[in-house]
This record gives structure tokens, sequence and C-alpha cells, in this order.
């Protein structure tokens, strides 16, 4: 049986080129989304579900039996006072939800350059490993093997 998976966002730019990859490999991929159109040579190998931070109880289902959470979400840029906040939050919900389905690796996508000197968005991933160390999840509310991938096109 192909080892299942779960990508966030796999219908767009990044979580599309993740999940070619792991087809390839011969995964079983998911994804997490509020895109609803697949990009064709994606369109019937992939099952989807809303992104939906609120519904952690469809966030357990669709991830139960999964063995990694390959996470792409996260805000390019703090558009309104929230913005940062919100995005932290959301994360925590997603990585609860991932811990309660029983997904075994997190895999955390970082497109901005997290060095502590840039904005405040991009400032959290460094400090999650410092604060909360490893083979932790960036939050406490996970607990899992984690990792953050530092992407660059």
């Amino acid at each position: 049986m192909a080892t299942a998976d779960v990508v966030t966002g796999a219908f767009s730019y990044t979580g599309s080129f993740i999940a070619r990859g792991l087809i390839a490999a011969g995964h079983q991929v998911r994804t997490l989304t509020n895109n609803p159109t697949p990009p064709p040579d994606l369109r019937d190998k992939i099952a989807s579900a809303p992104l939906d931070f609120e519904d952690a109880d469809n966030l357990v289902r669709f991830m139960r039996g999964a063995h990694t959470l390959y996470n792409t979400y996260w805000i390019h840029s703090n558009y309104g006072a929230d913005a940062f906040g919100a995005a932290v939050q959301r994360s925590k919900k997603l990585f609860a939800a991932a811990r309660v389905a029983g997904i075994r690796r997190i895999v955390h996508l970082s497109i901005a350059n997290p060095s502590a000197s840039g904005i405040r968005t991009t400032r959290v991933r460094p400090n999650w490993k410092r604060r909360y160390g490893q083979p932790t999840c960036p939050t406490p509310s996970c607990a899992r093997p984690w990792s953050t991938v530092r992407v660059t096109f």
C-alpha cells in the first residue's frame, strides 16, 4: 500500500511541486486547500478537502491515516494588524489537528528568508526552533518530529 501524505495547497504553486514529487515517488497525496481548481496534470490524482482552520473535526478526518503533513500555509506579507497573529493561530490549529489525526511527521515550508533581522512575518520560524527546540514541531500543539524547509525558486 502506498504511503499517504497531506500537502496544504497542492493545487497552488509550491504545493503542486511537492505533490508531483510525492506522486512520482509512489505516494498517495491528499490536499487541504481553498483552491477549487487543480492543475490539469493533478486533477484525478489528488483527493481534496477545504483548508478550514475552524473545522478541526474535518481536518482530523481528512489527515487520519496519512504519514506526513507538508505545510505550505503561511502569509507572505503582514496585511492588516492581525494577519501575523492570525496565521500563527491557524498554524497551531493545523498542527494540533495533525497530532490528533496521527500524523507522524510535519514538514513546514518557509518561502521567505527566515532571518532574525527580517520583517515580523519571517521572524517566527527561527524563533520556533530556539524557543521549542527539536524534535517537536514549531508549536507545542503538535509534539511531532518536524522540519522547516527554506525554499527558493
